[in-house]
């Protein structure tokens, strides 16, 4: 073995002490920890283009969170009649298994920049998308659904919560009545917290079966904008 330049006698030289193994598609230092098999193959499918970061500055990467000057404000807010609002409630109730109370608490139609939300009192409970109305996350944790989970493994929740779509192999179970095009909500296996909001791409037996592909197209996740509209002073 020849001595590269600069290198002390007895000692092999950096590039030669490196593992060769590769997890993904880059080569570095043994991690027993995070390098096996499932390691791997995560690094695969959570590749850097499914990943959306929050918008950005220049020289800045804001992932998964909003800076304050760039945060939603609400705006056009008007009173749901009572109709209406039975009809919204009973929807999340329908399609999620959500308990949302009719009571005194005010519900009013709002928007925020792009995005037309269901306000119950100061809190964002639902987003209104093409086709149907879907919780938000902050409305899942005041109301918790029964219907339409998809839970993951926890080497997921770092991807979801910086805005990435959900791939199927990190997917541990599945709401079997899930079909394609559906709107679905993401949850960690450990914890049962919600994650993120989207729509299903494959239905939820194939989705909890599949060892590749893309899953769920995230609509909305922890730390995004809409999240960010309950960290605002009312």
């Amino acid at each position: 073995m020849r001595r590269a330049a600069g290198a002390p006698w007895g000692r092999k030289p950096a590039h030669e002490r490196w593992s060769t193994r590769r997890c993904g598609s880059t080569r570095h230092r043994p991690r027993p920890s995070i390098c096996g098999p499932r390691a791997r193959h995560r690094a695969d499918i959570y590749r850097s283009e499914s990943i959306h970061v929050g918008p950005r500055k220049r020289g800045v990467i804001f992932p998964g969170r909003v800076p304050e000057s760039m945060a939603l404000k609400i705006r056009r807010r008007s009173r749901l009649r009572r109709k209406e609002a039975t009809d919204f409630l009973g929807r999340l109730a329908d399609e999620f298994g959500m308990a949302v109370p009719l009571d005194d608490v005010p519900l009013d139609e709002a928007e925020a920049g792009p995005h037309r939300l269901l306000l119950r009192g100061n809190d964002a409970i639902a987003i209104f998308l093409e086709g149907g109305i879907a919780p938000t996350i902050r409305g899942l944790l005041v109301f918790p659904a029964k219907k339409r989970s998809v839970t993951v493994d926890m080497g997921a929740v770092r991807f979801i919560y910086n805005g990435a779509d959900v791939m199927a192999p990190g997917i541990v179970d599945a709401d079997p009545g899930i079909r394609a095009g559906d709107i679905v909500w993401v949850r960690d296996e450990k914890n049962g917290r919600p994650l993120a909001i989207g729509r299903a791409i494959m239905d939820g037996p194939t989705m909890a079966r599949e060892e590749k592909g893309k899953a769920i197209q995230t609509i909305h996740h922890v730390g995004d904008e809409i999240w960010r509209l309950g960290e605002e002073e009312p």
